[in-house]
């Protein structure tokens, strides 16, 4: 942890955001940081998933399985011992301090993996329109606010993501690889970034990677002892197993994931706190495997589609890698169990693509042009990006009980994946400034 602080520091991510090379991104991004750091300080006092992280330390100091009962306030703890054992290091200093520096830790990570984000215009043949910060502002506010709020991993694992891919494309193998395998190592998810490594050829970075994981598994054994960290270890994979009872059927409130989505419908099991809404009456073995083969299926479209997209033939091919990730990231909140609203910051690159793509005005045609608006209409509605700030207040029940996340979550991935197949088709970019209007451009697109 002290390296990955180490690392943003060094970035120099203040002088980073004052310096941008386009003013009117600077004089978007430097109030947008500012109205993040006023709304989302409130973490520092109020009670929220950095408290479990904490108490599973705490725990872990006095000898005792975290992943056991009893849990803090109900709440299950879901990640590495490791993790559970830089938390231990917490306990030395007061709880609101922890909370600050988690709390920091987590604003340089998001300034960080959005200027990531923006950084890739560079490698695009035409320059970054500037409307589409409003755009970037706009599907991530709540998703970042919620994040906040909550203390939860999220951002930390989408800057760790882009930061390896990054480093990884600069020929620093091993750094991004120490990046990447303490991210994995403390939550699962990045390790579907592997699937990417390795149809980049990137085998170098993967083998780090899988050696990283695989020392922090082992490096809880020098302070608690060889047999209680295999002990803890297996716990944890009982936790997040998704084959295990309470992914495979997954019938707990608040959950957004294409596994709670089909419990929801497929199922008259009742769910605490929701109405039952089942359209199919099937039992719970039926349940668990569609779960599973559902699963199977978002998975492997999603790596089917994303090295196609690298493999194409445009003279811009190397823009596949990047439009890959995006993919990949947006499958996580429906394809891995266990993921809530504030999982979806990591649909937030793929929705900035959509957004870009429809502004081409000559990569559709007209009807195509509709039908694509109407789809992405319907797709943002569905995601609802405000709602981690309440702006849909009663509304957000409904939201959350009828799974409308769920469902704008998986209508995304064939909208982004069929609009980036026909921006990579395309062989000749040309762009002209229209005059009066500074930092917008008219794109026309050619194609052989």
């Amino acid at each position: 942890m002290g390296f990955i602080c180490g690392f943003l520091f060094r970035q120099n991510i203040p002088v980073m955001i004052l310096k941008f090379r386009i003013a009117p991104v600077r004089a978007v991004a430097v109030p947008s940081v500012l109205a993040l750091i006023v709304l989302s300080v409130r973490c520092l006092v109020a009670e929220n998933d950095f408290n479990v992280y904490l108490h599973a330390g705490v725990r872990l100091l006095a000898g005792e399985n975290p992943y056991l009962p009893p849990h803090h306030h109900g709440l299950h703890y879901y990640y590495s011992p490791f993790f559970a054992c830089v938390m231990a290091v917490f306990q030395q200093v007061p709880v609101w301090t922890s909370k600050a520096v988690w709390w920091l830790i987590s604003l340089l990570c998001l300034v960080r993996s959005a200027s990531l984000i923006l950084r890739w215009w560079n490698h695009w043949p035409f320059r970054f329109p500037m409307r589409f910060m409003g755009w970037l502002l706009l599907v991530s506010t709540g998703y970042c606010l919620a994040n906040l709020w909550t203390g939860q991993l999220t951002i930390f694992l989408l800057w760790s993501i882009l930061e390896t891919e990054r480093l990884t494309g600069a020929g620093k193998s091993k750094t991004a690889a120490l990046i990447l395998g303490t991210a994995a190592q403390i939550k699962i998810i990045p390790v579907l970034f592997l699937f990417w490594l390795l149809q980049t050829g990137k085998w170098k970075t993967t083998v780090y990677s899988i050696f990283w994981m695989i020392c922090l598994t082992l490096l809880p054994a020098l302070f608690v002892g060889w047999n209680q960290n295999l002990s803890l270890t297996a716990s944890w994979w009982e936790q997040i197993n998704p084959l295990n009872g309470e992914h495979a059927v997954n019938l707990q409130a608040g959950f957004l994931d294409a596994g709670s989505l089909i419990a929801k419908y497929c199922s008259d099991t009742v769910i605490h706190g929701e109405q039952t809404t089942a359209l199919f009456h099937l039992s719970p073995a039926s349940v668990a495997w569609l779960t599973l083969f559902t699963r199977i299926f978002i998975l492997a479209s999603v790596l089917f589609f994303s090295g196609r997209l690298m493999r194409g033939h445009s003279r811009f091919s190397h823009i596949g890698h990047k439009l890959a990730l995006c993919g990949l990231l947006a499958a996580i909140p429906v394809l891995f169990p266990h993921q809530r609203f504030y999982s979806f910051l990591f649909t937030v690159p793929a929705l900035l693509f959509v957004g870009y793509f429809l502004s081409i005005q000559s990569l559709f045609t007209l009807k195509q042009k509709w039908f694509s608006l109407i789809a992405t209409f319907a797709m943002f509605i569905l995601l609802a990006p405000f709602a981690g700030t309440d702006t849909l207040g009663p509304w957000l029940s409904v939201w959350n009980d009828y799974r409308l996340f769920s469902l704008g979550g998986i209508l995304l991935l064939p909208i982004y994946y069929s609009m980036a197949f026909r921006a990579c088709k395309a062989e000749v970019y040309t762009w002209t400034a229209i005059p009066g209007r500074p930092h917008t451009f008219e794109i026309t697109i050619s194609r052989t």
